[in-house]
């Protein structure tokens, strides 16, 4: 019998969804146009074939995430928190939608 989750982890998973949400509205608000570019880089051409990790480089990710306003959470060090967050940002755009 599965119990039932602790106040503090619902309360978690509430403000987590609500976050989801705000941020999806967000998105929906800015509503990005295709092509999101970035110094002359086609951004979602580059996330949809999943490069945008081998043609930047960490400083660059991180003024890219900065310019969108994309959050990153962890070590500042690595690719991978730069490039997911910002790949999920790329997907609001409209060429992703179609």
């Amino acid at each position: 019998m599965l119990k039932k989750p602790k106040p503090s982890v619902r309360k978690a998973f509430k403000r987590e969804r609500q976050l989801q949400e705000l941020q999806a509205a967000v998105y929906q608000e800015v509503d990005l146009r295709d092509p999101i570019e970035y110094n002359g880089h086609d951004i979602c051409g580059l996330a949809k074939r999943g490069m945008l990790k081998s043609k930047f480089k960490v400083t660059q990710l991180k003024k890219m995430c900065f310019l969108f306003g994309v959050e990153i959470e962890g070590p500042a060090g690595r690719k991978d928190l730069y490039v997911k967050p910002f790949e999920n940002l790329v997907q609001t755009c409209s060429c992703f939608k179609e």
